[in-house]
């Protein structure tokens, strides 16, 4: 198998495959089980994983070839971080997972590769209609605005590479960025503990994080991830409350 180095990691001609052995072991010791390279045990809160860039690296984009379902981080060439909430709220009692998994179609061929077609999840979760937009730099950090459709509020928010606290991905580029796109986002999980989880009052703070999706193939019920969003302390009502004014449905990501 092709192994090279490259600026953003290690691509491969199939990461399934390259990873295939040591995932059983590590399945094995952990008693749980890979789909599509997330953990069955925890599958909600590992969607919330996200690219990450570092200064002047370009934004990585998919495979040519179909590899995985756009809800893995095996669908992108470059790094990826895990959840924030899962990361520093792990272990706190007030973390909450706002989606519902209903089941999964997923298919896995001997070689470790997913059979396109059955790669796909079913959620019970609200919809949050909604417009982005990239907007100005404000300093070093560049922007992207959010408008949400029920609620008719407004939340400007940095790309990651603005290092800030709240935060927008976006998995593919998208030469329309100075338009508004329709999108809508789901949250994942939300940890709002009222005081530190920990002995270190620097984690003091309310988070949430989910993603952002479009329409798969205009399938009013399917969807694709476009990328991951996290808010925190006085952002997070902002997305609360067109949450809470959704409607709860059933959707598919592919």
């Amino acid at each position: 198998m092709k192994i090279s180095y490259h600026p953003i990691g290690y691509t491969t001609e199939d990461k399934l495959v390259a990873v295939r052995d040591i995932a059983q072991d590590v399945a094995e010791a952990l008693d749980d089980e890979l789909v599509a390279r997330l953990w069955r045990n925890r599958i909600l809160e590992e969607l919330c994983w996200r690219r990450h860039l570092f200064k002047n690296e370009t934004l990585p984009t998919r495979p040519l070839k179909w590899r995985a379902p756009t809800w893995s981080w095996a669908s992108t060439n470059g790094k990826v971080w895990v959840s924030n909430t899962s990361k520093f709220h792990g272990c706190c009692e007030h973390k909450q997972i706002w989606v519902e998994l209903v089941d999964l179609d997923i298919k896995t061929k001997p070689s470790g590769e997913l059979v396109h077609g059955h790669a796909s999840m079913r959620i019970r979760c609200k919809l949050i209609p909604a417009s982005i937009k990239q907007s100005d730099m404000k300093g070093n950090i560049l922007r992207r605005d959010l408008t949400f459709a029920n609620t008719k509020q407004n939340l400007s928010i940095a790309l990651e590479r603005g290092g800030a606290y709240t935060t927008i991905t976006v998995d593919v580029p998208d030469d329309t960025d100075e338009q508004p796109r329709n999108v809508h986002l789901i949250i994942i999980q939300r940890c709002p503990h009222e005081g530190p989880y920990n002995d270190d009052e620097d984690d003091k703070h309310d988070c949430a994080e989910g993603l952002l999706l479009v329409p798969h193939h205009k399938n009013r019920n399917v969807f694709e991830r476009l990328g991951y969003f996290y808010v925190r302390d006085d952002h997070v009502e902002s997305v609360v409350q067109p949450h809470e004014a959704a409607e709860s449905s059933i959707i598919t990501l592919v």
